[in-house]
């Protein structure tokens, strides 16, 4: 019952009450009861009486522990009552306060809350004592003021300098240093804007070098030396555009200079930014060690060919060629014959496992072992592969590589012409066939194009054939006999429907020598279908397997409701069906 009235209690916002009583009904009791209240903005209603730095506290004691997010007005409090905590307080809620800090309780850290949005407190500027300001202070009003966006708006921008001038107006002098200056370098600020704002006492060497480093061509050209031009090129905020001109330049005072004052230190910083522009140094740096430097500073995504297109390759030695060969390019040049050593290949092998080099060795030096390996790596790689060399497994893997997009062989072209001439002959099928044997089930269920089946002296083939626009599935049949070298083809018949028995009975309707098979005693329930014969292969973990024969030739296996191509696969399934069995006969026995 207490608790049922403990929270039917009304809710009493004292501050509000003593805001809207008469002054002659507020009793010292409500006073100290709004004080407890901890509501910032009590301080500014409270009399002169009640004003004092002990009930001021508390107030701002009792809000920050309920998190009060109201200010009061600096001005309602008494100026000697005005410590540290309460000016700091008074400014955290509300930084227009400022004004009304005394002087020596004026912050470093108030300046910084102010020159966050300096825009709107420029005017406390004037207020801000000289041992507040720091040169962090005056970055963040500078970065305040300033917007590199806006730059393209040039009386938006004009306006800004101004401001920025009037900010520093109001900074001392001694935090105005040359460092200061030289550290609005690492601002966002446009570097013409930045040489706006600097007296010209403090542009000086160290301010031209801050200035070169972020963009060389602000540099007045008789300002830059040797030095210079080199930071410069070690500062990614240089662009190579800026020393090298673009295409409606290519002549500026920067590359002139540079060219003038290039020497071997240039040179090496030069290759390290811009590899590719060894092409368009003077022809004495067009050395090896150059080429060298050049390569290594190539990184991903940059051709190396770039770097040594206008060489001869022929005369590379084999340092520059393992260079070459580990970027692993898509078009690896042709090499001397004398570069290709055993130990060269072996590096190759080693270094480049991507095998684009394959095509430019001279095919006299591949072995079988390099073969398999780099088609192992990628089946494509056969269009370079010498066809003596070509396997069997390599020709069929080839073979049945497809465009998905229009359905051709794509590396038809590749393979040796005696391995489909002598399928054609072994089987009597079309070349089409070739490579794609497959097992009865997935001849009989999937319907890929182009399976077949081999079947005793028979061989069985699923095909699709284009008439116009339609498209008729087929079955090919052929068959060896003792007269026969190449198979004869017994028929070749569209498919009807994909019925359960569609496969047998086609070849039950269309081979002369087909009859269907004799079945033991007993045996007649386990047979797949009437054209199927079965017998009783053995009994394992107490399951009994069944092996299904077509055309005299066994093709599958049963063991209960389990199908499977062969023996082993059948075996595995009554195994895994068996210990799922146990596991759920203890799952019963644990419940």
């Amino acid at each position: 019952m207490e608790e049922l009235k403990e929270k039917q209690k009304k809710y009493t916002d004292v501050y509000s009450a003593i805001n809207n009583l008469p002054d002659e009904l507020i009793t010292h009791e409500i006073w100290m009861a709004g004080i407890e209240e901890g509501n910032l903005k009590m301080l500014n209603i409270l009399t002169d009486k009640y004003k004092t730095e002990e009930n001021i506290n508390k107030v701002i004691q009792k809000s920050e522990e309920k998190g009060g997010y109201y200010g009061f007005n600096l001005l309602n409090i008494p100026v000697d009552t005005r410590s540290q905590r309460i000016c700091d307080t008074a400014f955290k809620k509300d930084s227009s306060n400022y004004r009304h800090v005394p002087q020596d309780k004026r912050t470093t850290e108030m300046l910084y809350g102010l020159l966050v949005a300096a825009s709107n407190y420029i005017h406390f500027l004037p207020l801000v004592p000289a041992h507040c300001w720091d040169q962090k202070a005056v970055y963040d009003g500078v970065r305040s003021l300033y917007s590199a966006h806006s730059s393209s708006n040039r009386s938006h921008n004009w306006n800004e300098l101004r401001m920025i001038q009037v900010l520093l107006y109001y900074v001392p002098a001694e935090v105005k240093t040359a460092d200061f200056f030289i550290g609005l370098f690492q601002s966002s600020m446009k570097v013409t804007d930045i040489d706006f704002l600097i007296p010209a006492r403090f542009k000086t060497r160290e301010y031209y070098l801050a200035m070169a480093r972020k963009k060389i061509t602000a540099v007045p050209i008789e300002k830059l030396d040797h030095y210079l031009l080199t930071q410069a090129m070690l500062s990614d905020k240089n662009d190579e555009s800026d020393f090298w001109g673009n295409w409606q330049n290519k002549n500026t005072e920067v590359k002139n200079l540079m060219f003038e004052l290039m020497d071997d230190r240039m040179v090496d910083i030069i290759l390290q930014r811009w590899p590719e522009k060894l092409r368009d140094l003077p022809q004495k740096y067009h050395t090896k060690k150059r080429l060298l430097v050049a390569l290594a500073a190539c990184k991903n995504g940059e051709r190396a060919s770039n770097v040594y297109s206008f060489f001869d390759v022929s005369k590379f030695d084999t340092d520059i060629c393992k260079v070459i060969i580990k970027h692993q390019e898509y078009n690896c040049p042709k090499f001397a014959p004398e570069i290709w050593t055993p130990d060269f290949i072996g590096y190759c092998m080693e270094n480049a496992t991507q095998y684009r080099w394959f095509s430019s060795m001279p095919k006299e030096l591949q072995t079988q072992e390099i073969v398999d390996i780099v088609i192992e790596d990628s089946i494509y790689n056969i269009k370079d592969v010498r066809d003596d060399l070509i396997t069997y497994d390599i020709a069929v893997k080839a073979y049945l590589v497809i465009d998905d997009w229009n359905g051709k062989r794509k590396l038809d072209e590749y393979v040796p012409s005696h391995y489909l001439s002598d399928f054609v002959m072994e089987t009597g099928l079309p070349k089409e066939f070739f490579g794609a044997e497959t097992t009865y089930c997935d001849l009989k269920d999937n319907h890929r194009k182009y399976t077949y089946l081999a079947i005793g002296d028979c061989y069985v083939g699923f095909y699709a054939d284009k008439d116009g626009y339609n498209t008729y599935n087929r079955l090919i049949m052929t068959r060896r006999t003792p007269m026969q070298i190449k198979p004869s083809i017994v028929f070749n018949r569209t498919i009807g429907t994909f019925h359960k028995t569609w496969l047998e009975k086609m070849v039950s309707d269309n081979d002369p020598q087909f009859s269907k098979p004799e079945i033991q005693k007993g045996m007649k329930g386990k047979q797949l279908n009437l054209y199927m014969g079965v017998r009783l292969l053995e009994t394992f973990n107490d399951v009994k397997i069944y092996a299904h024969s077509f055309l005299s030739e066994t093709v599958c296996y049963t063991a209960g409701y389990i199908e499977c191509n062969t023996l082993q696969e059948a075996k595995e399934a009554i195994t895994e069906a068996t210990n799922t069995e146990d596991q759920a006969k203890e799952v019963d026995v644990a419940c």
